[in-house]
């Protein structure tokens, strides 16, 4: 009976100490975004822990071709796609020459009524254009016209944007004016439906309002799959070429996620915290969460609306460090008083964060003259190619593109 008394404390001993050593730990998809936020623990980060070197490369002027105010760009195969809402512009990455455009305005093959976002498939060589009406047009890199694929056709939502895997498989995120039932559609080249993905939260247009869900997805692609999430659902999904939807992260968001209910009303998305933009690499995925009331350094900076009106913005951005490898989770402060992204120690330049990540590993952020210029104090920098842009530059020159190459 002593024997059995012994073993038996032994092995409560074993479970309870077990048990102990794993209090803490994060599963390896689950990104401990509440644990993060009450942790009340911000750090500064610098670039040098993540990228080995910088460039900047200035963008070609052109009275014809012009785009004051970017939409949004990428970079693939040496070249920068800059867009808006009517242009898509190349640059070469290395000179900053401008090599041509991508389509135009129109109605005939290979034009677009409006630009919802622009792709480029590195290992397929392709230029997709997604535009505001769910269309794709296809085209190689030097701009000629492949080919257009109508959306499909949907009863009770709007695509509000699209991206691929592979340029054959499509995912369609939805929005909807009544009441989303869908989150996703996947479709193939022929706009033949292939999936659907159910809402996972119920969804009604508020009295007085008139829509129900008018919510863009975060969505990008990371090597051959797409990652895709809305705010509603926690989860990121990854979608393959064989049309495969699997659960790749959890983001843990508590108390502070915001409900569906409150979906349509914007003033009460100061309550809560939500993600705005993810980018993602071998090792590490940068998050950008919009944290209300909960920001703890917000602060204020001129801006411009999208008609050029100057405007007074509240900043209450916080950025987040996901590691990959070690699935060590941390929340940025602020690189500077009015500067968020990770401290510019390599050049003391502008401070950084990636706006897109290329398929080779380079990051590259985006930033108007203006921008450029008030963000670099050419008392400290060090480099003299940027010493050389600063003299030469002007407040209404084109967007400068500065990029970073990953350490490995």
């Amino acid at each position: 009976m002593r024997c059995h008394s012994i073993l038996f404390l032994c092995f409560f001993l074993f479970m309870l100490f077990s048990c102990k050593d794993k209090v803490g730990e994060v599963s390896s998809n689950t990104i401990p975004l509440q644990r993060a936020i009450d942790s009340n623990e911000y750090n500064v980060h610098y670039l040098s822990s993540y990228a080995d070197s910088l460039s900047y490369v200035p963008l070609e002027m052109d009275s014809d071709l012009f785009i004051g105010r970017p939409k949004g760009y990428c970079m693939e195969q040496g070249r920068i796609f800059v867009y808006d809402d009517y242009l898509c512009l190349v640059y070469s990455s290395t000179t900053g020459e401008l090599l041509g455009q991508i389509g135009r305005i129109g109605q005939g093959p290979g034009e677009y009524p409006a630009i919802e976002s622009v792709e480029v498939l590195p290992e397929i060589s392709r230029v997709f254009i997604y535009t505001n009406i769910g269309s794709v047009l296809e085209y190689q890199l030097d701009g000629s016209f492949v080919r257009s694929i109508r959306p499909p056709f949907l009863k009770d939502e709007s695509i509000w944007d699209i991206s691929s895997p592979n340029g054959s498989v499509f995912i369609a995120d939805l929005i909807s004016w009544n009441n989303l039932k869908n989150e996703f559609v996947l479709f193939d080249s022929t706009s033949t439906i292939k999936y659907i993905h159910k809402c996972p939260w119920e969804t009604s247009k508020p009295e007085g309002r008139g829509y129900s869900s008018y919510e863009a997805a975060v969505m990008y692609r990371y090597k051959d799959t797409v990652r895709y999430m809305k705010r509603q659902n926690d989860t990121l999904f990854s979608i393959d070429s064989n049309w495969n939807v699997t659960s790749t992260y959890i983001m843990s968001q508590g108390k502070y996620k915001l409900p569906a209910k409150e979906l349509s009303d914007t003033e009460a998305w100061k309550s809560y915290v939500y993600i705005s933009n993810v980018r993602e690499c071998e090792n590490y995925m940068f998050f950008s969460f919009d944290f209300g009331n909960y920001a703890p350094d917000p602060f204020e900076k001129k801006g411009k609306n999208r008609k050029g009106k100057e405007i007074i913005i509240k900043v209450t951005t916080v950025l987040g460090i996901h590691n990959k490898q070690t699935l060590k989770f941390e929340l940025l402060a602020n690189a500077g008083s009015k500067s968020i992204g990770l401290k510019n120690d390599i050049d003391y330049g502008p401070d950084f964060w990636p706006g897109y990540i290329s398929d080779n590993q380079e990051m590259i952020m985006l930033r108007s003259a203006e921008e450029f210029l008030n963000s670099c104090d050419s008392n400290k920098v060090t480099n003299p190619e940027l010493k050389e842009i600063l003299r030469n530059m002007k407040e209404d020159d084109n967007p400068i593109a500065i990029i970073a190459k990953l350490k490995k």
